[in-house]
């Protein structure tokens, strides 16, 4: 990953991220799941809540 960068809108947590084309299948990986850590981490979400969440929002 390049870049990350996120902020807050009220109570929403809004990450942009800037990957990384040159990068190896095991470096993918690696971030991959990092960065799956630091949103479960910083939201208490699991990614099947945060699907959830992102559908219900979505759906509005």
């Amino acid at each position: 990953m390049e870049s990350i960068s996120f902020w807050f809108e009220g109570k929403k947590l809004l990450v942009e991220t800037v990957s990384n084309t040159n990068a190896t299948d095991e470096e993918i990986i690696d971030v991959n799941r990092r960065f799956r850590k630091f949103l479960e981490n910083a939201t208490d979400y699991n990614a099947k809540q945060r699907r959830n969440v992102a559908k219900k929002d979505i759906s509005k």
